[in-house]
């Protein structure tokens, strides 16, 4: 019987990680480039291209107050190219607001998900349409603004984040990011700087900028000499279960308040109230445990003591990860998303 416990326990704490470790390392193979070709396109000539919905949206971004910039195909974008069995094909429609220096790309994706069936290979073809606004400040303060409800993978100091996802009436999400921007007008200096460039070096360098943000922050690892950056493990795990998270918890919530605006705001996050230092040392601890505890599995306990090591060993772990998300939770909690 205590067999059959031990194996139950070591299945429920050892399977996940093991998952969780694979998923991870794929993750961090995975390239993010900046070195984006933003190639002028005829977008009629696009699979399945929305064509009402880029219109009428142009024609909104114009009545307030944006210029036409051109039509594009992005090639070797962010989540471009192959990964595993998926690849992505974007173009984008670019206006920009030159007065409040703001950028405006309406995206239209399509995704091929090749799936193995009965010997045979599938592909499953999906199409969104999206679009996005970008203003910046000189003291590094930015307002984004998205139709995309999705989690947000990197954090960003002084940023603030608008989506909106009810696409009959998108006129209401522009017009918030352009009041938005002109309230903040008020108290900080806009960044023409960003809208003077090009649409590629705008797409590479807002890219760039914000992936540095990362590396600083250990999230992400850089190829200065390929011009690649690579999630670093830590990194992967984050991600990992930021989407988690946001697929099991909020992504739901967040999808019934369509007709409103869910807003973000990011700020520099404050030291925890646990140290660090507690957080590392429970982290080594359980993976001492839990390597232990698999040792005296597979050699089979021989003496009660052993059991009774093997019992604490399993004690000792859950409380060690209890410990470990207690410390997340509390470092969440003092400076993470904060709604406005």
């Amino acid at each position: 019987m205590p067999g059959i416990f031990s194996l139950l326990l070591t299945a429920i704490i050892v399977l996940p990680v093991m998952i969780t470790f694979s998923v991870a390392m794929g993750m961090a193979s995975i390239k993010l480039s900046i070195r984006n070709k933003l190639i002028p396109w005829d977008l009629n000539k696009v699979e399945k291209l929305d064509t009402d919905f880029f219109e009428s949206i142009s024609q909104k971004l114009i009545s307030a107050g944006f210029e036409y910039e051109n039509d594009y195909k992005i090639d070797e974008c962010l989540g471009a190219g192959k990964a595993g069995s998926n690849t992505k094909e974007m173009y984008m429609r670019r206006f920009v607001h030159k007065h409040l220096a703001t950028s405006a790309q309406i995206y239209h994706t399509i995704v091929r998900t090749s799936v193995k069936s009965a010997g045979e290979t599938l592909t499953n073809t999906s199409y969104k349409k999206s679009l996005g606004l970008d203003t910046f400040f000189q003291n590094g303060l930015s307002i984004c603004s998205t139709t995309q409800v999705e989690p947000r993978i990197f954090e960003e100091a002084n940023s603030i984040y608008l989506a909106y996802t009810n696409f009959s009436d998108l006129d209401k999400l522009i017009d918030e990011h352009m009041d938005r921007v002109k309230h903040t007008e008020l108290k900080h200096n806009l960044s023409h700087e960003m809208v003077n460039l090009s649409s590629e070096v705008f797409t590479n360098r807002m890219l760039k900028n914000t992936y540095m943000r990362q590396v600083d922050r250990k999230v992400l690892r850089h190829d200065a000499e390929h011009g690649w950056f690579k999630f670093t493990f830590r990194g992967a795990i984050g991600a990992l279960v930021k989407t988690l998270k946001f697929d099991m918890l909020e992504k739901k919530k967040l999808q019934k308040q369509a007709n409103a605006f869910v807003t973000y705001s990011y700020i520099t996050k404050t030291k925890p109230t646990l140290p660090s230092i507690l957080y590392h040392i429970n982290f080594t601890v359980s993976i001492w445990f839990g390597v232990t505890h698999i040792f005296l599995l597979y050699n089979r306990i021989e003496s009660f003591l052993q059991l009774i090591f093997l019992l604490m060993s399993q004690a000792a772990v859950l409380f060690c990860i209890i410990i470990t998300l207690l410390y997340k939770i509390i470092k969440n909690k003092q400076g993470d998303n904060l709604t406005l």
